[in-house]
């Protein structure tokens, strides 16, 4: 089967790609979600599982239209796993699913099924699990050697299980042993969180590709845990610091000893003595330790692995895929999905106003720009237009041009058309009344403006320059009719979010 695992961020590709690929089946995450390269990916690739997890950067509107629309257009069998419940279940789950409307919903929480089903999604429960290849114990990294450690970031969940958690794992011990935290916040707790982090102790942000040496150097990690109300729902490091051969001191809930058995596998505590008790016991004891860690290991290789987790959901949702026709897709011919390339060039090079008034060339800021006709008389129209330089000299020469595509921001719409046309490297922006002649044609690539993001596809244009030898593409912008009226666009100099300035898009197959 293709999978298209859609999130970017290690600590989930991680996990799942890894569990499918152990199970024979081909996974490729995307480069991108931008618009015009996804829909080349859909075509290429032609998944017939989708998967996205938790909640991302990756996941913001415009991407979750993106992919939406191309499922819908593509096909595809689209399938969510929320790793944020229960805690978030009615602030962000509830409402992403309803604005994706995937084919099926796993979750972390059993009891949340039931509010997916409710909303016409059918649902199934997924706890998370390590990956023996990545979560392995290492060497000790000697920067990284500490009694006790911990790898979390400082959330502000202090009224909730997550903080009681903390009090009676982390709070009891700080002061009085050896104790490093990894994680963002630690250095900025709020009053509410009720403890103060000796600063030696807080050593910050760390990759996660870093996190097996952690647990593989210290004698004792702890693992917060977010719920005791239910009895499923472990956090997932739950699995990744026992899959790293590590001794995990963890919260007592439901969900962790329906899994686990306290004093052979795992150590739980649910009260700051306990937790001291424990911890001097345990911290002269190796031996006690060493077999401890070896029995957690050996249970989650053995149970709780993502090649586990990756057959549970195929077989979940077989029936369902073959129900909806969803499986046997044909991927397009003569282009690898790993050739794929996109390249946002962003901000322009230049982006300036031009405004004619028949006699004389005026330029305008940059922090915006007009294209249309801001008078009309019989004897003279005053005209603006717009010139865009970008610089594509990071492309590589030689490659297969797919798409080329100019994208701007607009605040207003005006009247009529807009013409954006590739100008020669000749072309100066001073020459506008030359340049107006030659955007008026036909030829030219003519969209109507509407609020928010446009698009011209120059892609046969852009592919003949760039085949040429172009390095600094010189476009331009002119009213395709003539009707008074401005369109507002966001420029280069743009004050705001520098995301909304304008750019264009390049996708390409990289020789192989």
């Amino acid at each position: 089967m293709r999978v298209a695992f859609l999130n970017t961020y290690p600590v989930w590709t991680m996990g799942l790609p890894w569990g499918f690929r152990s199970l024979g089946h081909e996974v490729v995450i995307p480069k991108s979600f931008q618009r015009d390269y996804f829909a080349f990916f859909m075509q290429t690739f032609a998944p017939e599982l989708l998967i996205l997890v938790g909640w991302t950067q990756d996941y913001v509107s415009e991407n979750v239209r993106v992919i939406r629309e191309a499922i819908k257009k593509y096909g595809g069998f689209c399938v969510y796993w929320s790793v944020e419940d229960f805690y978030h279940l009615y602030r962000w789950s509830l409402p992403f699913v309803r604005r994706l409307d995937p084919d099926f919903v796993f979750t972390i929480n059993a009891s949340c099924v039931e509010s997916y089903e409710n909303i016409g999604i059918p649902a199934a429960h997924l706890e998370f699990a390590c990956n023996p290849w990545f979560h392995r114990k290492t060497a000790p990294v000697k920067e990284y050697r500490h009694d006790i450690v911990l790898v979390a970031n400082a959330h502000d969940f202090w009224n909730s299980y997550r903080g009681e958690s903390i009090r009676h794992l982390l709070k009891p011990l700080l002061g009085n042993y050896d104790v490093a935290i990894w994680g963002k916040g630690w250095d900025t707790l709020p009053a509410q969180a009720g403890l103060t982090v000796p600063p030696e102790a807080v050593k910050g942000p760390v990759a996660y590709s870093e996190t097996p040496k952690i647990y593989s150097s210290a004698k004792i990690v702890l693992g917060l845990q977010n719920e005791n109300r239910f009895n499923t729902q472990v956090t997932m490091r739950t699995f990744e610091i026992t899959g790293c051969g590590a001794f995990l001191l963890t919260s007592r809930t439901q969900a962790v000893e329906a899994l686990f058995t306290d004093r052979e596998h795992v150590v739980m505590s649910d009260d700051p003595r306990l937790t001291v008790e424990l911890v001097s016991s345990y911290l002269k004891d190796d031996a006690g330790r060493e077999e401890i860690a070896a029995a957690g290991q050996r249970l989650v290789y053995e149970r709780h692995t993502y090649k586990r987790r990756a057959q549970r959901i195929l077989e979940v949702i077989d029936p369902l895929l073959h129900e909806r026709g969803r499986t046997g897709r044909t991927r397009c011919a003569g282009i690898s999905v790993k050739s794929l390339e996109c390249a946002e060039l962003q901000p322009p090079l230049v982006s300036r106003t031009l405004e004619f008034d028949g006699a004389s060339v005026t330029e305008i800021s940059e922090e915006v720009f007009e294209v249309g006709y801001g008078s009309i008389s019989p004897a003279e129209a005053r005209v603006r237009a717009a010139y865009l330089s970008f610089d594509t000299s990071t492309l590589p020469k030689g490659t297969t041009v797919l798409s080329a595509c100019l994208y701007l921001w607009a605040t207003k719409s005006g009247a009529g058309s807009i013409a954006c046309r590739l100008l020669g490297e000749t072309y100066e922006p001073d020459a506008l009344p030359v340049i107006l002649k030659e955007t008026r044609p036909a030829s030219s690539t003519l969209e109507v403006v509407q609020s928010g993001w446009n698009r011209w596809d120059l892609t046969g244009a852009f592919r003949e320059w760039f085949a040429s030898g172009g390095s600094e593409l010189r476009l331009v912008l002119s009213s395709g009719e003539l009707r008074r009226g401005l369109s507002v666009f966001l420029g280069r100099n743009w004050s705001g979010d520098r995301a909304f300035t304008p750019k264009f898009v390049v996708v390409y197959a990289r020789d192989s």
